[in-house]
């Protein structure tokens, strides 16, 4: 029969293989592979290779519930194909696979299914094992069994709590740092300021403040712009140190400023119920920017452009 079994091809080789009709129980197919399987293996009769080699391929395929019905239906060829091109990318998927292709192809599949129920079972016999100790432990010493179940609930609980009380830190925008350090640049260059002017005080009996000092730097300001006055020298310094504190960067000053969000919300919340026809009358007779506001509130409505 040779290459008919392995092809595939039809449904009904493999059953001619092992004797049996279509309608055989795994019980009876299994049954029959080991009658034969006894007669042909290799250890046995060496001249039986070959028969052997067709008893095994189709005992993989029928004692499979999945497979078998495939079979049945003349389906497994081809999903079997599939399966081995996926398995190996580099076969050409415009050629067939010749029937020892197939056959090593299923005989891999059977040794890696076999060896992977192997490992299984050998874990399951070890985990039995394990268990079996550890239960006889436990019986000998029920004081440790007690103990151990204590401290696995302390562990857990200290686990919850400590997950319970970790905060997410908050770190601050670039904009948010710039911003402090302006304020404290401003607040120091103030402070040398006072003590510049506390130190002219003492001297001249001058009291100077912060609007002295900005009404000096004006005035001196209109004196070079009109008059072309030389600046006095303690006034250049002021001037310049003024004009690099008010000095700040756009998206800086900006994060002091009510946003556009915040405003539209203000305004969305302050005109969310009212009587639109009256509110608008209202506005018109007044004079007042209701108008504005009430068109401004309705046409935008949960539009935010900054979102």
């Amino acid at each position: 029969m040779g290459s008919d079994v392995f092809e595939l091809r039809g449904n009904r080789a493999l059953y001619d293989v092992l004797g049996v009709p279509r309608t055989a129980s795994d019980v009876e197919i299994r049954r029959a592979y080991y009658k034969l399987a006894v007669v042909y293996h290799p250890d046995k009769n060496p001249d039986g290779v070959e028969v052997f080699k067709e008893i095994s391929f189709a005992n993989s395929i029928l004692s499979d519930p999945a497979r078998r019905r495939l079979y049945d239906s003349e389906r497994l060829r081809t999903h079997i194909e599939g399966q081995a091109r996926a398995y190996d990318p580099m076969m050409d998927p415009n050629v067939e696979l010749t029937a020892e292709e197939l056959r090593q192809f299923v005989e891999r599949k059977r040794l890696e299914e076999e060896g992977k129920k192997k490992e299984r079972s050998e874990f399951e016999k070890q985990r039995e094992e394990e268990m079996r100790r550890r239960a006889e432990y436990d019986a000998k010493n029920p004081a440790f069994k007690q103990e151990y179940e204590r401290m696995r609930a302390l562990v857990k609980e200290g686990v919850a709590q400590r997950v319970s009380t970790v905060s997410v830190p908050r770190h601050s925008t670039t904009a948010e740092l710039m911003q402090r350090l302006e304020n404290k640049l401003r607040e120091e260059e103030e402070h040398r300021q006072e003590n510049s002017c506390g130190a002219q005080e003492s001297k001249g009996g001058v009291r100077c403040t912060a609007s002295t000092s900005v009404k000096r730097s004006m005035m001196q300001d209109f004196r070079l712009r009109h008059n072309g006055e030389t600046p006095a020298p303690g006034t250049i310094s002021m001037n310049t140190n003024c004009q690099a504190t008010s000095s700040r960067l756009k998206f800086v000053s900006d994060l002091a400023k009510h946003s556009y969000s915040c405003d539209l919300e203000e305004r969305l919340c302050k005109f969310a119920n009212f009587d639109y026809r009256s509110y608008v009358e209202n506005g018109i007779v007044d004079g007042g920017s209701v108008l504005e506001d009430a068109i401004l509130a309705d046409a935008l409505g949960n539009y935010d452009r900054r979102r």
